[in-house]
């Protein structure tokens, strides 16, 4: 019976957006087994309502496409490595499916917790990996440059044009003579000026909505154990009706101004 010690360094770490192929995955492995004997580690996956289990991928590989199970063998949803240095000394978990890779680590050396932690990390994050965090505080950015982007627009349409007509004479009655000029249409700029810019602006802001949707699906996480997974840029990786439809968004656009327009006109 072995006696676990009596003084342990527990660590947790998530990220999410990692894109982990067989080379990935044979270098995260190999980093969390090292100072830990092959009898302790242990590689499994949950198919159905089976679970195999094997000492090393290459093996788990080879049970999973010769077992008589529903599924494709090529398609994997979760993958876990697990490790245990003698006495419990050392403990490495590695739990791994399509939305993030959860590591936990335990030791009575808290110096080899905290190495091995940040080694793992730089791996994590070498795959595309971010902590939700990070994850957060792009979504967040990417909402404020679009928020930017349509307080332009709403600037532009609420003070830039009518002010092509006339500065008000008062602080008092900026928001009376603005909207009294912008009804009157007196002589200054064309009202196609002010319409085509209104709808460039909410044009930025849809195309960058869409890319960043875009973006966001493209690095989204990938677990391939039997191959690799793509590189390069999330431009590189989309697919040829994605870019297409990026590309065709300017020119929807235009469309969209010149009927605009000349229903305006029509109009007034």
């Amino acid at each position: 019976m072995t006696t676990p010690p009596p003084q342990q360094t527990e660590l947790r770490r998530v990220y999410y957006q990692c894109r982990l192929g067989r080379s990935e995955l044979d270098r995260l492995f190999a980093v969390a087994a090292e100072g830990i004997p092959d009898t302790g580690i242990t590689v499994s996956t949950q198919r159905g309502d089976t679970r195999f289990r094997q000492s090393d991928l290459s093996s788990l590989l080879d049970a999973v496409s010769q077992a008589n199970v529903p599924g494709d063998p090529n398609q994997w949803s979760n993958i876990t490595f697990e490790a245990e240095g003698e006495n419990e000394s050392r403990k490495v978990s590695i739990a791994i499916d399509q939305e993030r890779v959860e590591m936990h680590l335990a030791g009575s050396d808290a110096t080899w917790a905290y190495g091995q932690k940040a080694r793992l990390e730089k791996l994590l994050e070498g795959a595309g990996g971010l902590t939700k965090a990070r994850r957060d505080k792009q979504d967040r950015d990417n909402a404020l440059i679009a928020s930017g982007i349509t307080s332009a627009m709403l600037s532009g349409i609420a003070v830039v044009y009518p002010l092509a007509y006339g500065k008000p004479k008062s602080r008092d009655d900026f928001v009376a003579t603005c909207l009294e000029q912008f009804s009157n249409r007196r002589d200054g700029l064309p009202l196609w000026v002010t319409v085509t810019a209104a709808i460039l602006f909410l044009g930025l802001a849809v195309a960058f909505f869409v890319s960043a949707m875009l973006k966001r699906r493209m690095i989204a996480s990938a677990l391939v154990v039997n191959g690799e997974v793509s590189t390069g840029s999330w431009w590189s990786n989309m697919s040829t009706s994605n870019k297409v439809a990026i590309i065709g968004l300017p020119i929807a656009l235009m469309a969209a101004i010149a009927t605009s327009v000349s229903a305006l006109t029509d109009a007034l």
